[in-house]
């Protein structure tokens, strides 16, 4: 499964993305969103992209509803991963066109991004000790 979820109690949710993302893996992440929305009001997210290859081509990945009903109860979006995902990740999550700020960092910028951000400060040191991330950074050191 391309998603393990770290946290999911809120008000900070956070999730390792791995492999190709399906909607219906994104419509779980969703889920477990909207009950730490229920569970706190106002919530944050940060997805670490390891192994990272992208989404499926399935599904209705057009459908926003929920970033339509649910944007006004997310604070801000961080993203870790690979340099390479930056721009797709940004048309994704629809940066520019929601009220929540959203943010991507590659893993050289980790420290800057855990001074940005002290909300996710303890989230951001889970990924900066995860084992995942020097291989990673090997990974993405490769042609």
């Amino acid at each position: 499964m391309p998603i393990t979820m770290i946290d999911s109690t809120g008000p900070m949710v956070s999730a390792k993305v791995s492999g190709e993302l399906s909607k219906s893996e994104v419509s779980q992440m969703q889920a477990a969103a909207l009950e730490a929305i229920r569970r706190c009001g106002k919530i944050s997210a940060l997805f670490i992209l390891e192994n990272f290859r992208g989404w499926k081509r399935e599904g209705e990945w057009g459908d926003i509803r929920f970033l339509i009903e649910h944007d006004k109860d997310i604070a801000k979006i961080a993203v870790v991963g690979d340099e390479k995902w930056r721009d797709l990740v940004y048309a994704f999550l629809a940066k520019g066109f929601r009220g929540a700020a959203v943010e991507f960092f590659g893993w050289d910028d980790l420290d800057k991004a855990r001074q940005q951000s002290q909300d996710i400060d303890k989230i951001f040191r889970l990924a900066i000790d995860h084992p995942g991330r020097k291989e990673m950074e090997s990974w993405s050191n490769s042609p």
